[in-house]
Formats: structure tokens, sequence, C-alpha cells
């Protein structure tokens, strides 16, 4: 495996970095790394779905059939809110949509403690390329990734047992238990008034 002496950022202005810094602008790093992509897999704690369905249809429609897509996010609070899930959903109808046809887009609870992985892989054919760093799929804010090339066993492994965890969102709808005003609160609503709860401070 080997390491670019590049850092890939987002929003690099923020930090007004200058030539002396070997810097690439990562929005655009995923853009070429797509393109020709095999495999796509993708782990954030975060999203945001106009820009991770944009990236997605920078795959040529003539190659989208044969391109796998792994989406796995964690949950950004410790109630499962159904947000996430319903704005998965939404990722997942769009790209089936357009024509994706090998798609997993799931979600690990937070439960015990949060998933907070940033990893990105692009598989072209047999040649992997991985992001490490602070990015979220899609994300909006400054960000610092590296790119490595090459096979390595040990995050492929790890891909493996997180996509074995998670669930996928178009699979079984996910009922939340909203049982405490935190739960409300964070999920918006209450449950059927054909089975009262009881809100315990």
């Amino acid at each position: 495996m080997t390491v670019s002496p590049t850092i890939y950022v987002a929003r690099p202005h923020r930090f007004a970095l200058g030539d002396d810094i070997d810097h690439d602008q990562l929005e655009e790093a995923l853009k070429r790394e797509i393109v020709n992509a095999t495999e796509v897999t993708m782990f954030g704690d975060f999203y945001s779905v106009d820009p991770l369905v944009k990236l997605c249809t920078g795959i040529p429609k003539r190659s989208r059939k044969n391109c796998r897509i792994r989406f796995v996010m964690g949950l950004d609070a410790k109630t499962s809110i159904p947000k996430p899930w319903d704005d998965m959903r939404r990722v997942r109808s769009r790209l089936l949509a357009e024509k994706f046809v090998d798609l997993v887009v799931a979600i690990v609870d937070s439960s015990p403690v949060h998933f907070h992985t940033k990893l990105f892989r692009f598989v072209h054919r047999t040649h992997p390329v991985w992001f490490v760093g602070s990015a979220n799929p899609g994300s909006s804010r400054h960000e610092l990734m590296v790119r490595l090339a090459g096979r390595h066993d040990a995050p492929s492994a790890y891909i493996q047992a997180v996509l074995a965890k998670a669930v996928d969102v178009g699979g079984v709808v996910v009922r939340h238990k909203i049982d405490t005003f935190r739960d409300f609160f964070c999920g918006g609503s209450l449950p059927p008034a054909a089975a009262p709860t009881t809100l315990h401070l």
C-alpha cells in the first residue's frame, strides 16, 4: 500500500493553504476516483443527501448497473431518531431511480457507542484506493483526508464486519421506542394513542 504525499482538503481557502503545501480539493479528487469505479464503499457518522447522490451520479449511466455501492452511516444522536432512516431511504430511492442495482444503504445503531468512522474505498476492477480522515460522505464542512492506494487486509476485513452489523434501510422498518422527553424531542413524535406511554423526567 502506498500513501499519497498530497493531502485532500475540502474548502482549503478556510486556512489559505499556499503553494508550499501539497494539497488538492477533496471534492474534485472524489469525483475523479468515482468515475471509473466498479465498487464504492463509504462510511461516515453524518451525511448530506444531495451531495452524496450527486457524487454517485458522476458514474456514467452505462456503468451503473455494474458498480457496487455500499453506504453505511452512524446515527447523529444517541437516540435512534427517525430522520436519518428517512434520509437514507431517500438516498437509496434516488440511487435506484438513477439505475444503480447493486446497492446497500445502511445504518449502524448508536448503541452502545457512536459510529464515528470516516472511510472511503473506491475499487477500480481489482485496484482499491482509500481515503481516510475527517470527511463524511457529502460533507459541506472543512475536511481533511489522506489517500492510500493498494490492498490492505485489515481495513477490508473491517468493512465486512461493519456491513455485517449495519441494518439496511431498504429492509425491515425500525420502530423507535419513545418513552422519555429526550426521546420525544429527538424523535419528534409520540407513540399512537392506542398505546399510551408514560414519559419519565
